[in-house]
This record gives structure tokens, sequence and C-alpha cells, in this order.
């Protein structure tokens, strides 16, 4: 029985979902373009609002972080098709400059505050003592990161002050993965940061499972850590992840592959602390107020801009641009 996935497709001026994997309904639902309005979620409902009729739903999920993750697959097809179509002339183009000089203003007070802050945070860092669990001491894993206390989750991420230096966050990703937090994607002798990648990947997100071919073509260039998260499938991805790290090194690359094609692992038997570990990079993963996975970012701990796509072409130009810096 061939297995069921999430299906998100502009065919013309349609879009096309099917959320079979993670979805209740499992319907298919087309919605035009022409005279669409907007997607938003209300609850565990993802749902379509138009000009010239009433809201419908289009598909309802299990859980919200489900919910939320649809409606960003769903935002991104419909952004690539605004993206192609023709720029208008506008009329109000003579009053661009009284729009532009304000924005212009506050990213440079932003800039300055942001500034001020981190070097605040730099000096701060070294201070915060780690907290490790009794069974981690004994299996010899340390935890990612300190304990930052609860993070306030909000529906707008924009606004985010850095919670580690990068530089901190780096070394702290390049201990974490030595000690068996990660999945050794791909390792090569010799390299070092410029050459190191770090993900945050969920093996239930519909962004990781696209993301793993390009990064099969990074890994023949680049170290590739990958830390196993469950901040998408819950459960389900939880239960992947302490698995997977419940292997040897050598065998979770492969098992980690097979996961994100839909592969069910062997009934094994867990440690407590390799579910412990899945916990900690989740609790890193929110602590640093990372918007979705995957989240990949360099070995100097810099995260990949949202302007930069997720190919092996874009994000190799940009490891190469960090180089030069």
């Amino acid at each position: 029985m061939k297995r069921a996935h999430d299906v998100v497709e502009l065919v013309d001026q349609n879009l096309v979902m099917r959320f079979g994997l993670t979805g209740v309904m499992q319907s298919m639902c087309v919605l035009k373009i022409g005279n669409y309005c907007r997607l938003y979620r209300e609850g565990l409902e993802l749902r379509a609002r138009f000009t010239d009729r009433d809201d419908v739903i289009i598909e309802k999920f299990p859980n919200e972080t489900l919910a939320e993750n649809a409606l960003g697959v769903a935002s991104e097809a419909l952004r690539g098709q605004v993206a192609e179509k023709p720029a208008r002339k506008s009329r109000w183009k003579r009053f661009l400059p009284w729009i532009v000089a304000p924005i212009l203003v506050l990213a440079l007070l932003e800039a300055l505050y942001f500034y001020t802050l981190s070097d605040n945070n730099e000096s701060s860092a070294q201070s915060i003592p780690l907290m490790p669990y009794a069974e981690q001491q004994a299996s010899g894993l340390d935890p990612l990161l300190p304990v930052l206390g609860p993070v306030e989750q909000t529906a707008n991420h924009m606004q985010r002050e850095p919670v580690l230096v990068p530089a901190k966050f780096a070394q702290l990703l390049g201990e974490a993965a030595t000690k068996g937090y990660a999945v050794p994607f791909a390792v090569h002798d010799g390299q070092g940061a410029a050459e190191t990648l770090y993900v945050f990947s969920d093996p239930n997100c519909i962004y990781c499972r696209r993301f793993d071919a390009q990064l099969e073509v990074l890994g023949k260039k680049y170290t590739v850590h990958l830390f196993p998260v469950s901040v998408v499938g819950e459960e389900a991805s939880l239960r992947i992840g302490e698995q997977v790290l419940c292997l040897p090194p050598e065998e979770r690359t492969a098992w980690w592959q097979k996961a994100l094609q839909g592969v069910e692992m062997p009934s094994l038997p867990t440690a407590s602390s390799c579910k412990e570990a899945v916990e900690d990079n989740n609790q890193a993963f929110r602590a640093m107020q990372f918007r979705g996975t995957p989240t990949i970012l360099n070995g100097l701990g810099e995260e990949v801009p949202e302007r930069v796509p997720h190919t092996a072409e874009a994000l190799d130009a940009w490891m190469m641009s960090a180089r030069k810096r």
C-alpha cells in the first residue's frame, strides 16, 4: 500500500493541497488564486479567506504545531506565485521617499540596539551554569545548552533577541556533536568551522524531508552534524530521534534518512539518555527562538538568512561568502 504524503503544489492559478500524512480530514483542496485573499490558522484548522465568499476549512490537524507547519508550506507556495508576477507601476511612487526615510531610521536604531545587546550577551553568556541529567553524566553526555527557563511562544516571531552570541553557540554545538546529541550526517577529517554545517531537523517536518536531497549534496563538500528535534511531530518524532541517537554513530545517518522516507524503525531498547538528548535539542531550539525546521547554521554559529533558498547551490554560496568575511 502506498504511503500517504502531504502535497502542496501550485498548478497554474490553482493551489492544490492534500495533507494525507499529517491532516485529519485528508481531503483534496483546490484554491483558485484569482479571488484568493489569504491563508490563516484558526486553532487546529487551516483556513482560507476570500473576498467574494465565506471562509473555508482546508484541513484539520491533531495539534497546533502541525497546523502551523502546514500554514508555512502553503504560504511558501503562494509567495512563489506572487514572486512570478510582473511588477506593476504604482501611482504613489512619488510618495516613496516619505515611506523609505522612516524605515531607514528605524533600521539604524534597531541595528544599534542589537549591537549593544550582543555585547552584553557576550560578556554574560560565559557565566551561565550547565545543569546535566544524572543519566547523562553516567553515559558521558552533557546538556547542549544551559537551562534558560521557558520561552514564551507567540504568533509573531519577527522580533527576536539573541540568547547567545554565535561563537558561543557554535562552541556548544561542536561539543554536543562529539557527545552524542547529533547524527554525523557527513564528516570530513581536517575540516574546521568554515567547512561545517549544523542542522536542526524534525523527521515529521515536510521541509526537512525536501531538504534531505540538498543535504546529501552539501555533505560531499562539508561536514554536517544533524540535531534531531521533535518540535513538529512531537511524540512520533521524539521516538524516532531517541532510537536514532541510541544507534552507533556510523549507523545513524542511514536510519535517519530511512525515517525521513517513512520507513519504520525496528523496535530496539533505548536508554533514557537518548530521549533526554532529543529533549535537550528541543530546549536549545526553543531557547534560541528558531522559527522552524530545518534550521541551518554554519560552523561560526550564524543562522542562514531567510533570503537564502534551502538549495545546495545557494547554501554553498552562502558558506563561501562567510569564509571571506
